[in-house]
């Protein structure tokens, strides 16, 4: 599955802010749905999941300047991404305590990988 580049920008961002870990990354994408629904939510919802501090990180965590030349290394490398929760994350991370946000890998996911 190819993600939106505004996707990959806001979960790598997420996964950068100091102080979310793979529980709370994984409690905001379900909660909001997706990683660029977190990052550009109401910054008054943000504050009731996360608390002001942390609220006030993740509001244009997508905009921080290293994610350019992530995302040029990711492209050049062609390196293939999953992101929790979607279609084609590995079902058995997807039941783990604290799954990683993103997986990167190269070549397919199937189904004996599961």
């Amino acid at each position: 599955m190819e993600y939106s580049e505004e996707s990959v920008r806001a979960i790598i961002g997420l996964i950068l802010v100091s102080g979310l870990g793979n529980i709370r990354i994984k409690n905001l994408l379900r909660e909001f749905g997706s990683p660029e629904n977190v990052v550009n939510s109401d910054p008054e919802t943000l504050k009731q999941s996360l608390g002001d501090k942390l609220a006030e990180q993740v509001i244009g965590c997508d905009k921080n300047p290293q994610l350019d030349k992530l995302l040029e290394q990711i492209k050049k490398l062609g390196v293939k991404i999953s992101i929790y929760g979607q279609n084609n994350y590995p079902e058995r991370l997807n039941n783990i305590y604290s799954p990683p946000p993103l997986l990167f890998y190269y070549g397919s996911i199937k189904m004996q990988d599961e």
